[in-house]
């Protein structure tokens, strides 16, 4: 017999038992249910019976302090009325409920006479509220003995006494019922324990056989197949098992021995794959080398940059340092030298906090934490702003700044950080054109972009300073012959500022002819 034939055997025998502890189970816990759902509606019906028994009794009360105080006691006297009337309500539902849920069983005889017992509280309860609108006529008469002679006739000793026998013959059947499905429920729980043990128990033992059985008649081929595996393990591929027979060893021999096979031919493959992987380690060894290096080079870049503002700082605080020694050097001096030196030291400091403002606007533009609020900008209103502002600069030297829009030209900009670029372009124009010369400022479109050209005439930048004008603190030397107060920081922060707004800026100049600053932006939709 093969392996399969023998599983299907079990397979058949365990599904058996299995559906036979599923039939017990599924069945017990369809008659638990039942049991659950009768015993909270009886004990709904032993509530509200409870209940009726309670304001029945204070309806009987409040009768007779209605019978003996008059008027005052009528506001309770149909409050417990009201509340009887909700407790029969409340009954007559729970009862009805139950009745359905039992229909078609063997409890349908019990729910009838339940059903006619609340029948009759309700006529009692009827015939008590008309016996006492008699009692209120009489009452009202002045027939106060008459009244009280049918209370105790008709309402105390007949309907009263009547009504609360069918309670509490309720309630005596209703606790019955409780007990009597409370019994039921620990019987179900017996019969399923009892049974589920039992096949649980021919389960286990199936099970044992089972295994047994199969573990004498797998054992030989798996101790073979066993060693073929420690064969494998050890590196020999050329291990092959002996196949015998036609059963479901003999196919895993024949497939134990085709992988082996496959195995050894797979073994060349990965040697070749490993000096492939080999090589690229090698490759992604270098990659990271090269990145580490640039890390280096990032590093020393910003030790430089950290060098470049000591220095830079250092100049201006040892002016202004120099100015108050030689303030304080010697006797008393004249309040026109004081006024001087303080004169110096005021125009130091104030080229010292240029230096930190644009030292902190970079700090910021490599931290990313400087925000653009872009909008719709007339750029040849902003321009026409700046320009006048260049023109009060250039003023004292004779520079006249030109300027004449041909209309309105819209970018998508943040005005005040495009203005701080422009301006930066039109003082370094200033400042480097030669006295009585004009800076000439256009703007127009140019390959679809915005284009501002702002030309100088003045000595130009020298061909080996152009490579180097946007780097941080770097000054050419024209510059630096021309205008010993900047700090080479101008142009480094106009280009962050006009390249966030997706734009560039480049400089052309001829020596001794002047320099071309050329901004492009792209124009708003």
């Amino acid at each position: 017999m093969s392996i399969k034939g023998r599983i299907r055997a079990l397979q058949v025998m365990i599904s058996l038992i299995v559906a036979v502890m599923a039939a017990i189970v599924f069945v017990g816990l369809d008659a638990s249910t039942y049991y659950l759902d009768r015993a909270q509606l009886a004990r709904q019906q032993l509530a509200a019976t409870s209940d009726l028994a309670i304001y029945a009794n204070r309806y009987s009360e409040q009768i007779a302090e209605l019978l003996l105080v008059g008027e005052p006691e009528r506001p309770d006297f149909d409050s417990a009325r009201v509340q009887v009337g909700e407790a029969l309500a409340k009954l007559r539902q729970t009862t009805e409920r139950e009745a359905e849920f039992v229909l078609g069983r063997r409890y349908e005889e019990e729910e009838q006479v339940e059903s006619e017992r609340l029948d009759r509280m309700h006529l009692l309860f009827a015939g008590i509220d008309r016996a006492f609108e008699r009692l209120l006529v009489l009452d009202r008469q002045g027939r106060r003995e008459e009244a009280v002679t049918l209370f105790r006739a008709e309402i105390e000793n007949r309907l009263d006494a009547e009504f609360a026998q069918l309670i509490n013959e309720a309630l005596a059947d209703e606790r019955d019922e409780v007990r009597q499905i409370e019994a039921d429920l620990v019987r179900l729980a017996q019969f399923i324990k009892i049974a589920t043990l039992s096949m649980s128990a021919i389960l286990v033992a199936l099970a044992l056989g089972a295994g047994y059985w199969f573990a004498r008649s797998i054992e030989r081929p798996i101790k073979a197949l066993t060693d073929g595996a420690l064969a494998i393990e050890r590196g020999d591929l050329d291990h092959r098992i002996t196949v015998a027979g036609s059963d479901e060893h003999a196919l895993l021999s024949q497939r134990f021995n085709a992988m082996a096979e496959q195995l050894g031919r797979q073994r060349a493959v990965i040697l070749d794959a490993q000096q492939g992987l080999a090589r690229q380690v090698a490759e992604r060894t270098e990659e990271l080398a090269e990145a580490n290096r640039r890390l280096v080079a990032t590093d020393e870049q910003r030790v430089r940059l950290l060098t470049d503002i000591s220095h830079e700082l250092r100049t201006p605080l040892t002016a202004l340092r120099g100015e108050a020694e030689i303030a304080l050097r010697g006797g008393p001096k004249s309040e026109r030298h004081y006024k001087g030196a303080l004169t110096n030291v005021v125009a130091r400091a104030e080229e010292l906090a240029r230096l930190v403002a644009d030292l902190l606007f970079l700090a910021r533009s490599e931290s990313e934490d400087i925000r653009f609020d872009l909008q719709p900008v007339d750029l040849a209103e902003l321009v026409r702003q700046v320009a006048e502002q260049a023109r009060v600069l250039g003023r004292e030297r004779g520079i006249e700044v030109s300027f004449s829009p041909a209309g309105p030209v819209w970018v998508r900009a943040d005005p005040g950080r495009l203005q701080q670029a422009i301006l930066i372009a039109l003082d370094n124009a200033v400042k480097y054109s030669d006295p009585g010369t004009t800076v000439d400022v256009a703007l127009g479109y140019g390959d679809g972009d915005v284009e501002l050209r702002v030309r100088d005439h003045g000595k130009g930048v020298a061909a080996e300073d152009l490579p180097h004008i946007f780097e941080r603190f770097y000054r050419g030397s024209a510059a630096r012959e021309q205008w010993s107060g900047g700090t080479g920081l101008g142009l480094p922060i106009a280009r962050w500022i006009i390249e966030r707004h997706g734009g560039s800026i480049t400089l052309s100049s001829t020596a001794g002819e002047g320099s071309e600053v050329v901004i492009r932006l792209p124009g708003a939709d």
